[in-house]
């Protein structure tokens, strides 16, 4: 889980599925008022 501060500017972020099960997963990214909740869907 990432749960940072991080000043303006581009990111990149690696995640490591390799524990979790094949399904489909939500994230959320949130900036200042800005609030997305998006879907992943992880195959293996």
């Amino acid at each position: 889980m990432i749960n940072e501060n991080k000043s303006a500017g581009r990111y990149i972020v690696s995640f490591n599925a390799s524990k979790f099960p094949s399904g489909i997963y939500y994230y959320k990214i949130k900036a200042g008022s800005y609030e997305s909740i998006r879907k992943m869907m992880l195959i293996k």
